[in-house]
């Protein structure tokens, strides 16, 4: 008989995964698509903005920076509620 990984829901079967499992992976592939398509738009009308606010652009792009890194420092923290929930 070979061995397994064993899964909460007491199946043994080593590397399929469930529907649910599926649907979260389809999910976060979505999240992450609007993340890069929102970053790129960002960087591609940064002038406009710039020009419409009179603000520089390094304020601009320093604010685009510091979403990208509070991203990186909660994704953690987000990732184990989402795993726990």
């Amino acid at each position: 008989m070979s061995e397994g990984r064993h899964t909460e829901g007491g199946d043994t079967r080593a590397g399929l995964a469930t529907a649910g499992q599926w649907q979260l992976a389809w999910i976060k592939f979505r999240q992450n698509r609007v993340a890069l398509v929102a970053g790129v738009v960002l960087g591609g009308i940064q002038i406009l903005v710039a020009e419409d606010t009179g603000w520089p652009r390094s304020w601009i792009g320093y604010s685009a920076s510091c979403g990208v890194l509070m991203s990186g420092v909660f994704a953690p923290f987000a990732g184990r509620l989402a795993d726990r929930y």
